[in-house]
């Protein structure tokens, strides 16, 4: 294990306790904003949360279980991911801070990848393969009412990351690079901020629309970084340059 990743672990450990203590009071403290995401640990995936408020990152799977793609109910308690194990996936669900962790649906029913939330929050649609627009599901949160569904096209039933009335739009433009703003898909492109960083996924809306969020990607390290929507205070939320992905907004 190389220097730097050493001390990046040495950071995650370090925030992992003071986040731990944090939670451990949470009630009495103002809610906060975060941002779930993948880490990879070879081989362990893990998923961890980001409190923006008070830039603390903290692991909520703890080695448990591989976890990847964490997807936060649409009250924001809950997150569901796939688990993997021996070459599969499993659904499982846990609360916003990584308690009451439970497998969703008997194993032996087959894999299950891609999970979204029902409106409702009481249960998840997934694929039985992954890529797979059309063998999928449902089932509930207590694991009744496993069902195949009818579905012509499994991403129309995927949140969308993007806001359609506020394009944005990451890397290179006239000229320059950075993150750029329209107002629609055919508007003028406004530069909000310049940097020469690469993106690993598409920049994200907060909720509130008040922000952005994205993970920088390149051959040595990401980070997520965050930036307000006018394009001030552009800085990155963590340092500790371990491979992340998969990032989402707590609604």
């Amino acid at each position: 294990m190389g220097p730097c990743l050493q001390r990046g672990l040495w950071g995650i450990g370090l925030n992992g306790l003071l986040i731990a203590v944090v939670l451990a009071f949470s009630p009495l403290l103002p809610a906060g904003r975060y941002l779930a995401y993948n880490v990879w640990l070879n081989p362990q995936q893990e998923i961890y949360l980001l409190d923006l408020q008070r830039g603390l990152a903290h692991s909520l799977t703890q080695g448990r279980v591989s976890a990847g793609r964490p997807v936060w109910s649409p009250d924001g308690r809950q997150i569901a991911f796939e688990g993997r194990d021996r070459g599969g996936s499993t659904l499982y669900v846990m609360d916003q801070f990584g308690k009451n962790l439970r497998r969703v649906v008997e194993q032996g029913a087959g894999n299950q990848y891609t999970p979204v939330w029902f409106v409702d929050g009481s249960g998840l649609y997934f694929r039985s393969v992954p890529g797979d627009g059309e063998v999928a599901f449902r089932v509930n949160l207590d694991g009744t009412g496993l069902a195949p569904i009818d579905v012509y096209n499994y991403e129309y039933l995927l949140p969308h990351e993007y806001d359609p009335t506020r394009f944005l739009m990451a890397g290179y433009h006239d000229g320059s690079e950075g993150i750029f703003l329209a107002r629609d898909q055919t508007d003028r492109l406004e530069r909000l901020v310049t940097t020469s960083l690469l993106f690993r996924e598409h920049p994200q809306w907060s909720p509130d629309g008040r922000q952005i969020a994205f993970i920088s990607w390149d051959s040595q390290k990401t980070e997520v970084y965050v930036l307000n929507a006018d394009g001030s205070d552009f800085r990155a939320l963590t340092g500790d340059g371990v491979l992340k992905g998969n990032l989402s907004w707590q609604p």
